[in-house]
């Protein structure tokens, strides 16, 4: 990172193309850790999948209460797995 910002420091027209092309691959490197370094796990539980999904889809509970047609009480205790979801087909 440091050697990065040592680069960028010297502005992008005192910059030659090899430079460009160091911070292009010192940047990919740093995206490739943090993305495994930080990266959220997908849960193996079907309450932690629909929580994910909310998240993802910027739902608050309460919206996937009245999709659900339950009350939002409900979908409460059923994302903090205090409530069995029952799955009917």
């Amino acid at each position: 990172m440091n050697r990065i910002e040592y680069l960028i420091d010297k502005g992008w027209d005192n910059v030659s193309k090899d430079e460009l092309a160091e911070i292009r691959r010192l940047a990919l490197m740093a995206q490739h850790y943090l993305a495994g370094e930080y990266a959220i796990k997908v849960p193996s539980i079907l309450f932690g999948m629909i929580v994910m999904r909310l998240y993802e889809m910027k739902l608050k509970k309460k919206d996937i209460a009245n999709k659900l047609k339950v009350s939002d009480a409900k979908t409460s205790l059923i994302t903090k797995c205090k409530q069995k979801l029952y799955v009917y087909f």
